[in-house]
Order: C-alpha cells, then sequence, then structure tokens
C-alpha cells in the first residue's frame, strides 16, 4: 500500500473479508446477542457462510432540533446504504433528535418508539443493520443510547451511555 493514504488504508481494510464476524461481534457489541448479531453480519445472502465480506458505513449528517427530520434523514441513510451494498451502517449520538437538550426533553417517548419502528423497517426493506444513536426512556429516566437494528429489522441489541 506503499503511499496510499489513511483513508485508504481504512477504505481497503473495510474491503477485506474479516475471518470471524461473530467474534468480532463478541468484542465490538457485547451488549446484544451475539448469534443474532452475528447472523446480521455473515453475509446478505439468505444461509451465506460467515467469514464473508462485511461493508461498514457511517452515515453523517446535521442533525435538526426535530425527531420526525432527522428520521426521514435516517431512513433515507438507510436506503442509500441497501442500495450501496453497506451491511452494516453506523449512525452518530442522538442521530434521532439531535444533541439539543430541550428537543430530548420535550420529545415523547412514544414518538420515539414510533420513529424507532420505521428505523427498523426501513433496516428491513433495504437488508441493512445499523447501529442508531437515540434517546431512550425506562422507568422515567432518559438515557442516551445505541440501538442495534438487524438487516430483518429487528432490535437485537440496546446500550446506554455511561
Amino acid at each position: 500500500m506503499g503511499g496510499a493514504s489513511t483513508a485508504m488504508r481504512a477504505q481497503l481494510a473495510l474491503r477485506r473479508p474479516h475471518p470471524n464476524p461473530a467474534a468480532l461481534c463478541r468484542r465490538a457489541v457485547p451488549f446484544c446477542s451475539h448469534r443474532s448479531f452475528a447472523a446480521t453480519l455473515s453475509s446478505r445472502a439468505e444461509g451465506g457462510e460467515p467469514g464473508g465480506e462485511l461493508r461498514v458505513g457511517a452515515a453523517q449528517f446535521t442533525a435538526a432540533p426535530c425527531l420526525s427530520t432527522n428520521t426521514s434523514r435516517i431512513i433515507a441513510s438507510i436506503r442509500e446504504a441497501g442500495d450501496a451494498g453497506i451491511d452494516l451502517l453506523a449512525f452518530a449520538e442522538t442521530a434521532t433528535t439531535g444533541y439539543f437538550p430541550e428537543t430530548i426533553a420535550a420529545t415523547h417517548p412514544e414518538a420515539l418508539h414510533e420513529a424507532e419502528g420505521q428505523i427498523a423497517e426501513a433496516c428491513g426493506a433495504a437488508g441493512v443493520a445499523a447501529v442508531v444513536g437515540t434517546p431512550f426512556f425506562s422507568a422515567g429516566r432518559c438515557f442516551n443510547s445505541a440501538t442495534v437494528i438487524d438487516r430483518h429489522g429487528s432490535i437485537v441489541g440496546r446500550q446506554h451511555k455511561l
């Protein structure tokens, strides 16, 4: 790779198949069911053999202080990733609401749940797994969380920021 830039080396590294995606999952995402998520990481084709190529993408957009606007942007990114053959798409912290404390406080938990359902549906339709940063309300508390959605549109894990 001689004179290749750091970005180019990183891009080339992502194109190489990982020898054991299940082991990668256990290290990188210990908070979810490793069997369920390892199936997501295996192969885009049903019944594919583990160890195939894993294409990871990072979605970046300027978040608005509006849940519906950000949800639309997330869904559009997931569709675009599916068209590009991406297997796993990562989003920023609080991608659904933006990092706006007043927006997070004003967002109703049911609205976040509905947005999460729309995002999961988009993942299933596009065949793309995603890790989406979103506030999550539980037991009267708000958590800054990462929600893991598999390529079938099922939520398979959630990790709250400590």
